[in-house]
């Protein structure tokens, strides 16, 4: 019985071994790599696509590795082209690619031949790269590493994201796509988030030992940060980052006056660091928790997020909390009705202002909503939905030769045209007269 036994098995094994010999025989693999077109430069992270040209339905993707290279195993016998994400787009909706060198990346693949190196060359603008480990020098894997470029929103210079990339196994990340400017690169934990909400519900209490935000090259202040200067096309390599550790916080709460059947999320940010923006998720329940804070001033902002015909999001609620060595709890971000701000523009000479447009902004957050202003026939301005927090006023579409010569809110005058409206809404009266002569 066991000599029988014995003989099936050791039967089956031929056949099966015979099967994948068999296998192999009929197919063969496509390999490559992908490069910057301007500096040959090796990039990573790069979906590349193998679409048959004689048949439709076989489609299969591969990921470009930290050397550019990419392979497909176990492909049949055939003729195919191997496309990048934007020429699959155009292959796929018009049946031919959208870049003229494709054609010199169609392969044909014979059975147990490996076919041709295939190169791929793409325009993807100027790279920052480098590797990012701990105290003790080892790398670490699955960090952000954000690069922050400079923008000048309301007369003020701003950081925002201009690109970012994760870092390997090794240690190292690679970000594309970035313009000729100067850059502050930041690494830090990554978040599980859907749709850019941070859904983490695993909040621990503080003072936790953690990784921290850290700039380049090894600073928690960008301040102290060193800058990345680029020229169009150009490859920053050895960009190399030790993280920081420090005692970190929680801050907990909860939405007070929520409609039935609404979903809300909560912006938090601190002090004017644009780039430290993060969006959390509302529970059922109407709570919210945040952790790895670390000790500052940070804005909360509420938002209405209920999936209905698309609009702007309404900022509901906001508030400060200042977070010290201790955790934040039992916040209450109450929904109010948004404050009413009406607008009147005091002209001084004959003028058309038929072309005036007026719109707030809040002065925490320059990437938030704009609230445009609705003229009436009695020609006062009226804004409905600002947040209730400093805003920025904007005046365009003064006729030739007019200016702005002052600004009031509530009778009073404001400087560098902030209306604060923490304590509700009221009316701004704006003075516009002849521009003097230099």
């Amino acid at each position: 019985m066991r000599t029988a036994l014995s003989l099936i098995i050791g039967i089956s094994a031929v056949i099966s071994f015979g099967l994948v010999q068999a296998l192999a025989q009929d197919t063969s693999s496509v390999q490559g790599r992908v490069l910057s077109k301007s500096t040959a430069a090796p990039l990573r992270g790069m979906k590349i696509y193998l679409v048959s040209a004689t048949e439709s339905g076989f489609q299969r993707s591969a990921e470009s590795r930290q050397d550019g290279s990419f392979a497909f195993d176990s492909v049949p016998a055939g003729r195919y082209l191997v496309l990048d994400e934007a020429e699959l787009t155009s292959y796929v909706r018009w049946h031919r690619p959208s870049a003229s060198d494709v054609a010199n990346r169609a392969v044909e693949v014979k059975a147990g031949q490996t076919s041709p190196h295939v190169l791929i060359y793409l325009s993807v603008g100027a790279i920052i790269q480098g590797r990012v480990t701990g105290a003790d020098h080892q790398p670490i894997r699955g960090l952000q590493v954000t690069a922050l470029g400079s923008m000048t929103i309301d007369g003020l210079a701003r950081k925002l994201p201009a690109g970012s990339a994760t870092t390997l196994e090794d240690g190292t990340y690679q970000i594309i796509w970035l313009r000729a400017g100067t850059y502050f690169l930041a690494a830090e934990i990554q978040r599980r988030a859907q749709d850019g909400i941070e859904i983490d519900e695993n909040v621990q209490a503080g003072p936790t030992d953690s990784l921290v935000r850290t700039f380049y090259p090894g600073t928690l202040a960008i301040k102290s940060a060193s800058p990345v200067t680029l020229v169009a096309d150009q490859v920053f390599s050895d960009a190399n980052i030790q993280m920081r550790r420090g005692s970190v916080y929680s801050l907990r709460g909860i939405v007070v006056h929520a409609a039935e059947g609404y979903t809300y999320k909560v912006y938090v940010q601190r002090e004017l660091d644009v780039s430290s923006l993060r969006m959390i998720r509302v529970a059922e329940d109407r709570s919210f928790s945040i952790g790895g804070l670390l000790p500052g001033q940070y804005g909360l902002e509420l938002l209405d997020t209920t999936p209905v015909v698309p609009r702007w999001p309404a900022v509901l609620a906001y508030m400060k909390v200042e977070v010290n060595a201790e955790d934040v709890k039992d916040v209450q971000l109450a929904i109010r009705p948004p404050p009413i701000v009406l607008a009147r523009a005091v002209v001084t000479g004959a003028a058309d202002m038929e072309n005036l447009r007026l719109f707030l902004r809040p002065t925490s957050n320059p990437t938030a909503q704009i609230v445009f202003s609705q003229r009436g026939s009695d020609g006062v301005y009226t804004f409905r939905t600002p947040s209730p927090e400093p805003n920025v006023l904007t005046v365009t579409g003064l006729p030739a030769g007019m200016s702005v010569q002052g600004i009031m809110f509530k009778g009073k005058m404001v400087n560098d045209a902030v209306i604060d409206l923490t304590a509700g809404g009221g009316q701004i009266d704006i003075t516009i007269g002849p521009r003097a002569e230099p």
